[in-house]
């Protein structure tokens, strides 16, 4: 299984509902960008898909699913994914 990361030669992800209710944009594209490994573009468009797959085989956002498996049996009370680009963060840390 490949490495998720944001150096992938697919379209940058520009537009539809945050993480993935639509992706019609990546739909349409035909061919990568430049073939894979041989130029770097940050993308997020990986994380968007990784997304979409949590939702569709999990039956849950990937807010719930990440809570429920990852952040809460660690202890990572204050840790979430955002369903929203809008959602006031408290307390949010920036690097």
């Amino acid at each position: 299984m490949a490495q998720l990361s944001g150096d992938d030669a697919l379209a940058e992800w520009h537009g539809g509902v945050f993480l993935g209710r639509r992706a019609d944009g990546l739909c349409r594209q035909r061919e990568l960008n430049f073939p894979s490994g041989s130029e770097f573009s940050y993308s997020n468009t990986n994380f968007v898909l990784a997304a979409i797959l949590v939702e569709r085989v999990s039956g849950e956002s990937l807010r719930r699913f990440t809570k429920r498996t990852s952040f809460d049996p660690l202890g990572m009370r204050h840790t979430h994914w955002r369903d929203s680009l809008n959602e006031i963060v408290p307390n949010r840390a920036l690097a």
